[in-house]
């Protein structure tokens, strides 16, 4: 009496035949499809399996097919093409930098926090870089914005020039320490002043807490 299939044996064969098929793909060829409940093959696809150089081959090919779609993708997205991060660890300052960077926020009154570097961690007041576009043009647009404010009450009239250095706190919101430079529009041939102003930002909205000619 011949023994019949149960279902779970024909779904593992089909899964089976479904992935050889899968590779099968680069070269053009067919697989033994058994389709017979005695595991005999239809007379439709009656042509030989693929030899282990052959499915080796196969497999090859679809990983290279594989590679080349991860690639399309990357190029979608620039996001996956960004360098690996610059900074393997972070840190925190240590003692003797703790000192060193209070005593100058506290001279400064937050505009300036010495020389910190670049991977430090849980900083107040941290130094903001003037080389992202991005940045310096919100800085520019925070700076014209104080000296506005400022000239109303001095009733002079400046010119912004350029900034010179920015830190930032996170205080329901953001709150910028700017250094910048600005020239006296009426008096022609004097050299720029150095202002200081603080802006907040919290939602698109900018207040002006402070801004003054550096003494």
């Amino acid at each position: 009496m011949p023994c019949l299939l149960n279902n779970s044996t024909r779904t593992g064969r089909d899964m089976a035949h479904a992935a050889q098929k899968s590779l099968l793909k680069g070269l053009g060829q067919k697989t033994l499809v058994p389709h017979n409940s005695d595991g005999s093959t239809s007379d439709v696809d009656k042509q030989q399996a693929l030899s282990p150089v052959e499915e080796d081959r196969a497999m090859k090919k679809q990983k290279k097919e594989d590679d080349n779609d991860v690639n399309q993708e990357q190029q979608k997205d620039p996001w996956m093409n960004l360098p690996p991060f610059q900074f393997a660890t972070w840190r925190k300052l240590t003692e003797k930098e703790w000192k060193d960077y209070n005593k100058c926020l506290e001279q400064s009154e937050g505009f300036d926090c010495g020389d910190v570097p670049d991977n430090i961690l849980d900083l107040p007041v941290a130094p903001l870089s003037l080389d992202d576009p991005d940045t310096m043009k919100d800085l520019q647009m925070y700076s014209i914005f104080a000296l506005e404010k400022c000239t109303e009450l001095k009733k002079k009239k400046y010119q912004f020039v350029k900034v010179l250095k920015a830190n930032i706190c996170l205080r329901r919101g953001f709150l910028y320490y700017i250094t910048f430079q600005a020239e006296d529009i009426a008096g022609s041939g004097s050299p720029p002043l150095n202002f200081r102003a603080k802006v907040h930002s919290l939602k698109g909205r900018e207040t002006v807490e402070f801004c003054e000619p550096e003494l």
